[in-house]
């Protein structure tokens, strides 16, 4: 229920909200004595889609989501000392949308008669408001920018399972993690004497410490004041699991948790599970997925501070995303790339990819060496000839066991979610003629999928039927859907032309049948083979992909060599050694993409919450 809430009982000041920030102080009380201070709880509607526009609203803490009626999620976002409704409000219309508290939140609320007041006592008042309104406008129209989300301010931590504690040495990770910056991790003990008592006096507390900080952690060990509090001034939900509690069960949700998680939209809820040590493997993460709808989901090694590092980057929406897309054989520049981010410290916190994109991918979010991968990559093509086995051309012209065996024995059965940093893979569903995201299930079915040229390779056919082929077709360098998943800034590897692709000799010039048999035999090649023009028909989009640049997305485009070809697997070295040199080189002299090496996890810190 929203009401007039006393105005010690809602947080923020008038002169934190830009529209009035430049008045004078007697106007302000004036506007103090007329507005109207409101508690909004979390799931209220503040504003209903078609209502008449007679307030306008003044957000002081907390954040809204604005949503349409008939259109699921979320269109956009609202926080702390920005208005709701002033179009409405100004231009006497209708409510536009619906407006609703995303957690606990505290509103001003300007009536349309209170407003004609104070411009009968204030002029400046009026005048100010309009002049900061019309300037927002006008900034917002001349750059119409894509609405996207923001990073949460508040996060609330819950552990699950057995375990009813956040372990004390995760909570030291995370104040490791934050080290320098505006950022306070609080627990049940920061709470000050005499609060514990009141739900209203623990929450007027936890909005004063938002104030100071960018962004507020609760640690919450037990169902009481304190959890109940925190959860409902939360952005985000982080659930906060124990690896060693996994068995051979699904772990059911109990009923606080599941209280807890219908307060926040998927996209709001994440899972972290913490292990003692980064030497223990990682197991059985599908058992606390199974009945858990996350976006996201990290592991977290107790004694690694590059795993609070990567989550400390995720919670402030800065996490770098590596996104390889498919070319058959020049995949292998992927790796050098990866080598030279590597050696220049530059942090990967998620992976994806199409194609061999999404084989390199995998191997890199396995943690292995991109020399190791490489390695594992001429025994496949070169040595094992995985590629080059025809058969009876009823499903296909090669015969993929060779290859298949090749990939469960170099990715074992490892599960994608229970990669060490999380990763995706796309293939094109031939069944719902759609893009299929891979984010479950075991990482070598992923990649196979997803390289199953058609035609070349027979289809992947999963558990439920579906027909799934090679993610090129629909996707090829699968930026927006890494944008999709996460925040932060992404490096994206694209191949550029080394030449246009021409042939000598016009189109009637293809060889007869007794022809064709004798440059099989010879090993000759004289017009396009079926292999090459399929991957370069698929590949298409990746001459198209940077068009879709955004601020914050680096373009790394190795070009290719003169005369290579897309199976030219047994040059992959000399493809992995150019990419190296030209990922090098962009390093040094790019100033944009040196910014992303300070992102390696230092400047996020908390500072006492008394301070």
């Amino acid at each position: 229920m929203i009401g007039r809430a006393p105005v010690d009982g809602c947080q923020g000041s008038l002169a934190a909200i830009p529209a009035f920030s430049e008045l004078p102080e007697n106007d302000r009380q004036r506007l103090e004595e007329r507005a109207v201070r409101l508690r909004v709880p979390r799931g209220a509607k503040l504003v209903c889609q078609g209502d008449p526009a007679d307030e306008l609203y003044l957000v002081l803490s907390g954040r809204f989501f604005v949503t349409l009626n008939g259109r699921p999620g979320a269109i956009a976002e609202i926080g702390p000392g920005e208005p709701i409704g002033e179009v409405a409000f100004f231009g006497n219309g209708v409510r536009t949308a619906n407006v609703v508290a995303a957690r606990d939140s505290d509103v001003l609320r300007l009536t349309r008669e209170a407003y004609a007041e104070i411009a009968s006592l204030a002029p400046r008042i009026v005048s100010d408001i309009l002049a900061y309104f019309a300037k927002r406008l006008a900034a917002v129209a001349a750059v119409a920018p894509a609405l996207e989300p923001k990073p949460a301010r508040t996060v609330a931590v819950l552990p699950i399972g057995v375990s009813s504690l956040v372990p004390p040495l995760f909570i030291a990770g995370m104040r490791r993690a934050f080290a320098g910056s505006q950022a306070a991790i609080l627990t049940q003990d920061d709470l000050p004497s005499g609060r514990g008592a009141s739900d209203t006096a623990i929450t007027a507390f936890l909005n004063a410490v938002e104030e100071k900080f960018d962004l507020v952690v609760y640690a919450v060990d037990r169902e009481n004041g304190f959890a109940r509090s925190a959860l409902h001034c939360a952005d985000d939900l982080m659930l906060l699991a124990a690896a060693e509690e996994t068995g051979s069960r699904p772990i059911e949700l109990t009923p606080f948790e599941r209280e807890a998680a219908d307060l926040f939209p998927n996209e709001h809820r994440s899972l972290v599970i913490w292990r003692n040590a980064a030497e223990r493997g990682i197991a059985g993460s599908e058992e606390w997925l199974r009945h858990r709808d996350v976006a996201l989901h990290h592991h977290v090694a107790l004694n690694d501070d590059a795993d609070f590092a990567r989550l400390a980057r995720f919670l402030t929406g800065r996490a770098v995303g590596l996104v390889l897309g498919g070319g058959g054989a020049f995949g292998c520049a992927h790796l050098g790339v990866a080598k030279a981010l590597r050696e220049a410290g530059v942090p990967i916190d998620f992976f994806g990819g199409t194609s061999v994109g999404a084989a390199m991918a995998g191997a890199l979010a396995m943690q292995r060496h991109p020399d190791d991968i490489l390695k594992a990559t001429e025994e496949i093509f070169v040595r094992g000839r995985a590629m080059r086995r025809i058969t009876i051309p009823l499903y296909s012209i090669l015969d993929h066991r060779r290859f298949d065996m090749a990939l469960q024995q170099h990715y074992g059965n490892h599960a994608i979610e229970d990669l060490p940093v999380n990763y995706f893979a796309v293939s094109a569903n031939l069944t719902c003629n759609d893009m299929q995201l891979h984010r479950r299930g075991l990482l070598w079915e992923a990649i196979r999928a997803s390289t199953a040229i058609p035609g070349i390779l027979p289809p992947f056919i999963t558990r439920e039927g579906d027909v799934l082929v090679d993610g090129a077709l629909v996707d090829n360098v699968p930026v927006n859907v890494m944008r999709g998943l996460k925040l932060g800034p992404n490096l994206v590897v694209a191949f550029r032309r080394a030449e246009d692709w021409r042939v000598v000799g016009g189109y009637g010039q293809y060889p007869s049948r007794a022809a064709l048999l004798r440059d099989l035999l010879l090993r000759r090649r004289r017009r396009p083979s079926l292999v090459t023009v399929l991957m370069r028909g698929m590949f298409l989009t990746s001459e198209r992909v940077q068009r879709t640049s955004r601020p914050g997305d680096c373009f790394i485009e190795p070009s290719g060599a003169a005369g290579f070809g897309i199976l030219d697997w047994h040059r992959g070295r000399e493809i992995a050694a150019g990419a190296y040199r030209y990922t090098s080189d962009l390093l040094a002299s790019d100033a944009s993409v040196r910014g992303l090496l300070n992102l390696g996890g230092g400047e996020l810190a908390p500072q006492a919450v008394g301070d």
